[in-house]
């Protein structure tokens, strides 16, 4: 987190890198197809507080690439349809 003085009070910015390695998920085998790929998510924040600290305010937010990524897959070849 990154702080500096800005009229009455402090401004601070900060940056979260949010990663996450490949995985196979619901998969009764790990076959290529129940791969989930890597993720890499950076978030931001910007908080203003006054002088005297009572408060504070500030913004936060999510993704700020925007990259749109597979959250799941559920492989089970076999196991629908078949009674």
């Amino acid at each position: 987190m990154y702080s500096f003085a800005t009229g009455s009070g402090k401004t601070s910015l900060g940056l979260q890198d949010r990663y996450t390695s490949q995985f196979y998920d619901y998969s009764l085998d790990d076959t290529p197809r129940s791969t989930v790929q890597s993720t890499n998510y950076i978030d931001g924040t910007l908080d203003w507080t006054p002088s005297g600290n009572r408060w504070s305010t500030g913004l936060w937010v999510r993704n700020l690439g925007n990259r749109h990524y597979t959250a799941s897959v559920y492989d089970a070849p076999g196991t629908y349809g078949n009674h």
